[in-house]
């Protein structure tokens, strides 16, 4: 319902509820870079910040949001995406592009949960890769 309001679905065009069972949920996070400290940190993993809408009220919260060194933020990242891949049952896919950090990308094939969905590619492969993910993947409906 939430999304629903967000993006403003014309009625009859709303996508399938979120605990659908017949329907399957797919994340692609697509990144260009290891994770690095943010400059002006205002608490977001530690929930307490507001955004232009509502509070961010109850919401993940990781110990690690405390020590945003590089090892504590891979941490933050492999939190959540365990939780993408188990607490929520999203089938998740990472897409590294034009990265040489090679424990970055080690990050990125641990934060997919599997080396099979984790891609490493440069920009000009970028549509090829996308198009491999559909056709793998994917089987879009309204």
């Amino acid at each position: 319902k939430q999304w629903v309001d967000f993006f403003g679905y014309q009625s009859g065009a709303e996508p399938r509820d979120f605990n659908d069972p017949s329907t399957r949920k797919i994340m692609i996070v697509l990144t260009d870079g290891a994770n690095l400290a943010p400059y002006h940190f205002e608490g977001y993993y530690g929930c307490k910040d507001t955004d232009r809408r509502n509070p961010a009220g109850n919401c993940w919260e990781s110990d690690d949001a405390k020590n945003l060194d590089t090892k504590g933020l891979d941490n933050l990242m492999l939190d959540a995406c365990k939780s993408i891949r188990e607490t929520y049952g999203v089938e998740l896919y990472t897409v590294a592009m034009d990265i040489k950090d090679s424990k970055a990308v080690k990050a990125l094939e641990s934060c997919a949960g599997s080396k099979d969905n984790a891609y490493n590619v440069s920009s000009s492969e970028l549509r090829d890769t996308f198009d491999q993910l559909a056709m793998r993947s994917l089987r879009l409906t309204k």
